[in-house]
């Protein structure tokens, strides 16, 4: 059954550098140099190594801070600016009208003109959405507070149905007209 080792964190990662700094520099007399991957490195430049290690850290931590107070501010400009910038464009906009080559030099579309629904679309529509209801079988709020749910105990033993004649598809339609 093994263990899991995790990664230290930043600080913790500080904290074993700095150990390590403190104990090389109190033992650099009895310890000069180690061994390592077979070569033998001075203690000075395992110092030196470490010292690099928290110096590019506090560097990740203070450009970490400056990358958060720049977007914070970048966010306030955008904010300050919105009012400024809307405002130009729906002037631009007015100024322009009618003028698509124009608001193309600012990069703007005109708007779009959206033309009223003739009678017979009105007409169409509502009969969209009243069938589209019946189909569904939606109904409004007043018919909704209407509808109750059964109170009695259903049966123990079910009854078996009797089989419903098929209907043809013209009695169908002529029974459903409501």
């Amino acid at each position: 059954m093994g263990t899991s080792k995790t990664a230290p964190n930043k600080d913790q990662q500080d904290t074993d550098d700095q150990n390590l700094v403190a104990g090389l520099e109190k033992h650099a007399a009895t310890i000069p140099s180690l061994l390592i991957a077979g070569a033998t490195v001075a203690t000075t430049s395992i110092v030196t190594t470490l010292q690099t290690r928290m110096a590019a850290r506090a560097n990740t931590a203070s450009a970490l801070a400056a990358y958060h107070a720049a977007v914070a501010a970048e966010e306030a400009t955008i904010e300050q600016s919105k009012a400024i910038v809307s405002g130009t464009k729906q002037s631009l906009k007015v100024m322009f009208a009618g003028q698509l080559t124009t608001l193309g030099d600012f990069g703007m579309k005109a708007p779009k003109a959206r033309t009223p629904m003739t009678p017979e679309e009105k007409v169409a529509a509502a009969a969209k959405a009243k069938a589209t209801r019946a189909a569904r079988h939606t109904v409004g709020p007043k018919v909704k507070a209407k509808i109750t749910g059964a109170t009695a105990a259903a049966p123990a033993s079910p009854e078996p149905a009797a089989a419903a004649p098929e209907a043809t598809p013209a009695a169908a339609t002529t029974t459903k007209q409501s």
